[in-house]
């Protein structure tokens, strides 16, 4: 369940993990203690500055990573496995006119070239120097080296492990490309109308924001004591929320969608100033291996693959109950509430203090499986703040 706070509430809870040094500025998800519960905490960074277009943001952010990788006379190495993410980073430094190396992955017989040989195209189009990095997925796997990676950095995914173990291979100033998010709004038509008539909302998730799962490269940076970039569209607070302001992206959270589409994602490429182009398939690069782990283990659809390698790291490193404070520049929030008026052709007497009364911030999230008596910040649209349970924050805010 998601509860909206204000932008300027600052919690603070005893760290039990890391702060990882390369997303300080932006990002913080680490696993914390909260009421003698070990939770995952996510933050976004506020952000102050006026947003511009995603790809004015990502080429100053290129500019920011160079001044950084070569004052430490490091090579930037950008990770690109053929997707439309790491397509993207690369044309902002192309953009930005930051020279690169760009390090794309070969695994057993080339069992990921379906994936990869778009990188290859886009970098012989650019002429940007490649350096190739082949493993052998199968005996990595096979001799657990994703586990040792899930005892020593808290690793729930073979993929990950997969990457990390990559990234050893390497010197220089990796950077990968991580994604956008989009958060989507809990409810709609006539249970979002009374809420934009209180001036607040919920939120029921945030697609593609760093979880538990994907933090574990922090900690790999972190554990190296290492340069680097694990997730370059969420490494500045400005650039993440300049996705957020782009129109079709207002569009598509007051539209009633439940999910973000790859093609709602490769829209927001495009209307952000990436010059790309959809894949005709969407690919992980670990399709085949799933495929050949079904035909020697008789299962289907991966399921073979996933109890071979992801559940023993999953019962290694269980799930956490994760909560989340996403604060909402003004922009994006006047933005989504103009939106959701005109949609609703609410009160014309709604003021502009209640409005912002519910948006000058943040969505702030609460997820299953946290303790239902867990304490949370809880604010009403009156302005009133409470530390109460999220129940007890529903009830009281009617």
């Amino acid at each position: 369940m998601w509860e909206l706070l204000y932008e300027h509430l600052a919690l603070e809870f005893p760290m039990v993990s890391f702060q990882a040094k390369t997303a300080k500025e932006s990002l913080l998800s680490e696993s914390r203690i909260l009421n003698g519960e070990k939770i995952h905490s996510i933050e976004v960074a506020k952000v102050f500055a006026d947003l511009s277009s995603p790809i004015e943001h990502a080429m100053t952010k290129a500019k920011e990573i160079a001044r950084t990788a070569w004052a430490n006379n490091l090579e930037i190495k950008l990770f690109l496995s053929g997707g439309i993410d790491s397509e993207a980073m690369a044309r902002a430094f192309l953009a930005a006119g930051i020279p690169f190396v760009a390090v794309i992955g070969r695994y057993n017989q080339n069992m990921n070239e379906h994936d990869y040989v778009t990188a290859i195209s886009f970098c012989d189009q650019f002429h940007i120097p490649m350096q190739f990095l082949d493993v052998d997925v199968y005996q990595f796997l096979e001799d657990e080296g994703h586990l040792a990676y899930g005892h020593e950095l808290g690793c729930r995914s073979p993929q990950l492990a997969v990457y990390m173990y990559m990234l050893d291979q390497i010197e220089g100033f990796p950077v990968l490309a991580g994604n956008p998010i989009f958060p989507i709004l809990k409810n709609s038509g006539s249970e979002l109308r009374k809420e934009l008539s209180t001036g607040s909302f919920e939120m029921e998730r945030v697609v593609g924001l760093s979880d538990q799962t994907q933090a574990v490269l922090f900690r790999y940076f972190e554990k190296r004591q290492r340069l680097g970039v694990p997730f370059f569209f969420q490494s500045c607070a400005e650039l993440m929320m300049s996705f957020l302001n782009l129109e079709s992206t207002i569009e598509a959270m007051t539209s009633g969608r439940k999910n973000y589409s790859y093609e709602m994602k490769c829209r927001a490429y495009r209307d952000g100033g990436f010059d790309v182009e959809p894949r005709a398939d969407k690919y992980t690069g670990f399709e085949k291996y799933r495929e050949e782990y079904d035909k020697r283990l008789n299962t289907q659809y991966g399921k073979g693959f996933d109890q071979k390698f992801r559940q023993p790291l999953e019962m290694l490193n269980p799930l956490l109950a994760e909560k989340i404070y996403l604060p909402l520049p003004a922009q994006v929030t006047e933005k989504l509430f103009r939106k959701l008026s005109s949609l609703f052709k609410s009160d014309a007497n709604m003021s502009r203090r209640g409005i912002l009364a519910g948006v000058a911030a943040a969505a702030f999230g609460l997820l299953i499986p946290l303790p239902a008596n867990a304490l949370m910040w809880c604010c009403c649209s009156d302005g009133n703040c409470f530390s109460t349970t999220p129940k007890m924050c529903k009830q009281m805010c009617l």
